[in-house]
């Protein structure tokens, strides 16, 4: 993960596989996703999704996991500047055609 992704989450006092897991949850929709579903939809098929969970909710006894207004605000917080990041890294890897 790059320095200025990591800069976007850690500014939002999260962690990449936490962001990911607010992503699989918001995938979900209005009727949330267990912690099952978060898992198969993890970029790391190691996370240990119970204990990201229980980071983000505290609350042991979740059966199905639904975005809350906060997590649902979060996210809103870093699509916008994530995807410049994104747009940034992708256009410095653009090899630049010379105008000859």
């Amino acid at each position: 993960m790059s320095a200025p992704v990591v800069d976007l989450f850690t500014a939002n006092g999260i962690s990449g596989k936490q962001y990911n897991a607010l992503r699989a949850i918001r995938r979900a929709g209005p009727n949330g996703a267990t912690v099952n579903e978060i898992r198969h939809q993890m970029t790391d098929p190691r996370a240990d999704v119970t204990r990201l969970i229980d980071r983000l909710v505290r609350d042991r006894r979740i059966v199905r996991v639904i975005l809350s207004d906060t997590g649902k605000q979060l996210l809103a917080n870093i699509d916008q500047p994530l995807l410049d990041v994104h747009r940034a890294q992708f256009r410095q890897s653009i090899p630049q055609r010379s105008s000859s």
